[in-house]
């Protein structure tokens, strides 16, 4: 998978950049705020010194946090009878940003998200299968954001 932004082939992560989910390399991912991970399965076989793709295989798992997450970090409260407070101060980070996270106004990244899970014995985090039918063929005239921006 390409990354969206500089055009790469190495799109490992879903990143939040500006309201927008793009995908996106380790290296364009340093500066943004990365919602899940990308589980690439397809492989590449070489043919006389060209890379092709192979069309099996074409699947990716992207780990995404639930869109009801609000309510579940809520049961999760008061099944384990903490309040917001309290738990803010066991994870470390601060009461008003994980209130906003109860109350549905921020969404959690991946890694806070699993942090809740372990603390809250609940589940947020979902594994979505993306499959690609066909094959895709590499071409480098595709149209990047890299293309776009022009950097002094």
């Amino acid at each position: 998978m390409e990354c969206e932004i500089c055009g790469k082939h190495e799109a490992r992560y879903v990143v939040m950049i500006e309201g927008a989910k793009l995908n996106a390399c380790p290296v364009c991912a340093k500066g943004a705020k990365i919602i899940s991970e990308i589980k690439n399965n397809e492989y590449k076989t070489k043919k006389g010194g060209k890379q092709y793709e192979t069309e099996k295989n074409k699947t990716q798992i992207e780990k995404e946090v639930s869109e009801d997450y609000a309510n579940i970090i809520m049961q999760g409260l008061k099944n384990m009878t903490l309040s917001v407070d309290v738990l803010a101060e066991k994870l470390n980070i601060k009461y008003s940003y994980l209130n906003h996270i109860v109350h549905g106004k921020i969404m959690p990244d991946i890694k806070l998200a699993s942090r809740l899970e372990k603390e809250l014995n609940i589940k947020l985090i979902e594994d979505v299968v993306i499959e690609t039918g066909g094959k895709q063929k590499k071409s480098d005239d595709r149209l990047t954001l890299g293309d776009i921006i022009e950097v002094d």
